[in-house]
């Protein structure tokens, strides 16, 4: 019982060693576009907020996130997101919430 891919994994290592150049790419595994929101509350001015730059909602005023990257933890895009959006370092405390309609 052999392999059908092996042969062309076999033919692209062969190419490899000729030419330097790999052959093969793996795709990116498929997931569902999750994002991370991040409720950042300064105590003296209230919960800090961003115009959206894109759509859908373009103009308005959202809490700062956005998608989570594959390899990704919830809690790093958060940090990363708020930090791109405001600009403010951030360590999430507790996660508030999990929701799936898009049109929550």
């Amino acid at each position: 019982m052999g392999c059908r891919s092996a042969p062309r994994l076999y033919g692209a290592l062969a190419r490899w060693r000729r030419t330097g150049r790999p052959e093969v790419v793996v795709p990116a595994p498929v997931t569902p576009l999750l994002t991370a929101d991040a409720v950042i509350v300064d105590p003296e001015r209230g919960v800090v907020l961003i115009r959206r730059g894109h759509e859908p909602f373009r103009g308005s005023w959202a809490l700062p996130g956005g998608f989570v990257e594959v390899g990704e933890t919830v809690e790093a895009a958060c940090r990363r997101e708020a930090q791109e959006e405001t600009g403010l370092e951030v360590e999430p405390v507790r996660l508030l919430g999990v929701y799936s309609d898009p049109a929550r």
